[in-house]
């Protein structure tokens, strides 16, 4: 990301997900491993749940080094990780987060998905990280819920 400090606000703020572990990493090991210039390290940050190691997101910031911002690439058909699936009980909570955040939602209704059915919106991030976050539906009395 171009700015770390505005992601972790934003994943803290809108998803409220928990600081989990960070560090800035510098030094000649750091700069082979990754393969930067002389002085550049990297700032990264994990956030989640600490009691559950699935669903974390890492955000890495490039420190003391100019380069060319490659994340236009990151779209269909690039590989890799496009966007970010969540689940949460009740999307009001999230839309109202999002709002006073001035972040625009999209929304886009019930919908079956392969781990089940429900109300989904999908917003961005402030790095233009693409998130989706399906509402989690109650199973009927007496009919499964198919999760």
């Amino acid at each position: 990301v171009g700015d770390a400090d505005a992601e972790a606000a934003f994943l803290r703020d809108a998803l409220e997900l928990e600081f989990i572990i960070g560090d800035l990493l510098f030094g000649p090991e750091v700069e082979r491993m990754i393969g930067l210039p002389p002085g550049a390290g990297l700032d990264f940050r994990v956030f989640g749940d600490p009691e559950e190691p699935l669903g974390r997101i890492e955000i890495v910031e490039y420190q003391r080094t100019a380069g060319e911002d490659r994340y236009t690439r990151a779209r269909p058909p690039a590989r890799g990780l496009l966007l970010a699936g969540w689940r949460c009980a009740d999307l009001a909570p999230l839309r109202a987060r999002l709002a006073g955040l001035g972040v625009t939602v999209t929304e886009h209704g019930e919908i079956d998905a392969i781990y089940g059915h429900g109300e989904v919106i999908s917003f961005a991030s402030p790095a233009g990280f693409r998130i989706e976050v399906q509402a989690r539906r109650r199973p009927q009395a007496g009919i499964p819920s198919g999760n």
